[in-house]
C-alpha cells in the first residue's frame, strides 16, 4: 500500500488484498502437527535438544541458502547449537551438500515435499523457518503452522508477504546490507519465549488477514464502495 501510496495513486480507493495459501486444510492441519519428541523420533540431528531451523522451498541462489548454511555452521562452531532442515529441490542442492560437508549431524537434506500433513509436521515442529533471500508465500505457509520467520530487512527487494512478519513478535530481521543472519538467529533464540504465545501471535496474522474469508470480504467492501453500497 505504501509504495503505491507513494506513487502518488490516492491511499482512500486502494484496498489490500492479502495473499492465502490452502487455508482450510492447514487449519485443519494445525491442532495435530505438533509432536514434543518429532525430531528426536526421526533420528535425523545428532542431537534433539537444540532448536531447529527450517527452510522450504525451492533450492536456488536467489534464496542465499548459502548465507544460512555458513551461518549456521559459525554458530554451530561457537558452540551456539542449531539444526538445519532443507525442504526442497533445486540447482543449488549439490553446492550446498559441497559446503556442508561437516553437516553430519546437524543438518538433514529432506528433498521435495508436495504432501500438506507431512508439511505441517516438518514446519510445525521447527523452531524457526529461515529464508534469508526473498520471503513470498513461504512466510504464509510457516506462519499457518506456528512457526515464526527470519529473512532480510532489505524491503525493496522482497515479496508483499514480507509484511507477515512483525519484528520479535512472528519473526525477526537480519541487516541485509551486514548479511548479519547468524546474529539475528541467536538473538531470536537468546531471551526465552513462551512458544505457545509465538505459536498463537503466527496464527492470528493469517486468521485475521492471509486467509480467502478476508480476501472476499476486502473485494465484497470495494465493489460496495464502486456502486454506492458501502
Amino acid at each position: 500500500l505504501k509504495l503505491l501510496v507513494d506513487k502518488g495513486l490516492p491511499e482512500g480507493r486502494l484496498r489490500v488484498i492479502y495473499n492465502s495459501l490452502d487455508y482450510p486444510v492447514q487449519k485443519a492441519l494445525r491442532a495435530r502437527a505438533v509432536e514434543s519428541n518429532f525430531f528426536a523420533r526421526t533420528g535425523w540431528f545428532a542431537r534433539s535438544d537444540v532448536p531447529v531451523l527450517v527452510f522450504v522451498g525451492r533450492l536456488t541462489r536467489q534464496k542465499r541458502l548459502d548465507l544460512l548454511f555458513s551461518s549456521v555452521q559459525a554458530l554451530n562452531a561457537q558452540g551456539v547449537r542449531f539444526n538445519l532442515l532443507l525442504v526442497g529441490e533445486g540447482p543449488e542442492r549439490a553446492a550446498l551438500q559441497v559446503q556442508a560437508a561437516d553437516g553430519r549431524g546437524w543438518i538433514h537434506f529432506f528433498g521435495a515435499c508436495y504432501d500438506e500433513s507431512q508439511l505441517a509436521q516438518l514446519i510445525g515442529n521447527s523452531d524457526l523457518c529461515v529464508s534469508p533471500g526473498e520471503v513470498g508465500l513461504t512466510a504464509i505457509h510457516a506462519l499457518s503452522y506456528g512457526t515464526p520467520v527470519c529473512t532480510h530487512d532489505d524491503f525493496s527487494r522482497q515479496m508483499p508477504e514480507v509484511e507477515a512478519i512483525r519484528d520479535e513478535v512472528t519473526g525477526a530481521f537480519f541487516d541485509w546490507e551486514r548479511a548479519n543472519l547468524g546474529e539475528a538467529i541467536e538473538n531470536w533464540f537468546r531471551n526465552p519465549r513462551d512458544r505457545a504465545a509465538v505459536r498463537a501471535a503466527c496464527y492470528m496474522v493469517v486468521d485475521t488477514k492471509y486467509n480467502p474469508t478476508v480476501q472476499v470480504r476486502i473485494l465484497r467492501e470495494a465493489l460496495d464502495s464502486l456502486v454506492g453500497k458501502g
